[in-house]
């Protein structure tokens, strides 16, 4: 993986860790919810029972 890419991956962790992001405006976006609803709906499937 290229280093751009690595440091994207990061940034993106950082900010859905944070739930909040500035915008190149200046503007400040809350992810905080959106985040917790797709935490909140996601399903984990797999061959067998998942503990």
């Amino acid at each position: 993986m290229s280093a751009r890419l690595r440091g994207m991956a990061q940034e993106t962790e950082r900010i859905v860790a944070a739930g909040v992001y500035r915008a190149p405006g200046g503007r400040t976006v809350d992810l905080a919810a959106a985040v917790a609803r797709a935490r909140a709906g996601t399903r984990m499937y797999g061959p067998g029972p998942v503990a």
